[in-house]
C-alpha cells in the first residue's frame, strides 16, 4: 500500500521542490520500490504518481495497493507496444 503522504512527498522529490530528505529514508515499501526503481525514467515515475493520486481522487481512500496500480501500468505498457507496430 502507498499512502496519500508517501505520493506527494515523491512527487515534490521528482518535480525538484522543497521536501525533508529524512521523510525519503522512511517510506515503506511500496514507495521504496518507485523511488529506487532503475528501470523507470523520473518522468515516468512523475506519471506513475500522477496516476496514484488520480485513483486518492477516485477511490476517496488515503492509501491504495500497488499490486493495482502496477496492473494499470503494465496494461498501459502494452497498450503502447501494440500502437508500435
Amino acid at each position: 500500500m502507498i499512502s496519500k503522504k508517501e505520493t506527494n512527498l515523491l512527487v515534490k522529490y521528482y518535480k525538484g521542490l522543497e521536501f525533508d530528505p529524512k521523510k525519503l529514508e522512511k517510506l515503506n515499501k511500496p514507495a521504496q520500490k518507485i523511488l529506487n526503481d532503475k528501470e523507470m525514467s523520473d518522468n515516468e515515475k512523475l506519471e506513475l504518481l500522477y496516476d496514484i493520486r488520480t485513483q486518492f481522487k477516485f477511490t476517496g481512500q488515503d492509501k491504495i495497493p500497488m499490486n493495482d496500480i502496477e496492473a494499470r501500468m503494465m496494461k498501459g505498457k502494452e497498450r503502447k507496444l501494440l500502437g508500435c507496430l
